[in-house]
């Protein structure tokens, strides 16, 4: 995180911010590359998806095969 005071370069920032309705003031401002943000963001965020979507699977078939079918 950076405080905006401490930045020596022009920034154009806006004062606020509106968040679920209300007005925010902006203090901080995070930068980050486009590298970090694919390997602790975007990865870990897929590769939850990936086991949240298997482990759906699983109890959809675990389900499935406790289902008692009487004919």
């Amino acid at each position: 995180m950076y405080d905006l005071g401490e930045i020596q370069r022009s920034l154009m920032v806006v004062n606020s911010i509106a968040v679920a309705g209300r007005t925010r003031r902006v203090k901080k401002i995070m930068a980050y590359r486009p590298q970090w943000l694919s390997r602790f963001y975007t990865q870990p965020i897929a590769q939850l998806t990936a086991i949240f979507q298997r482990e759906r699977q699983q109890q959809a078939v675990r389900e499935l095969l406790n289902t008692c079918t009487i004919s």
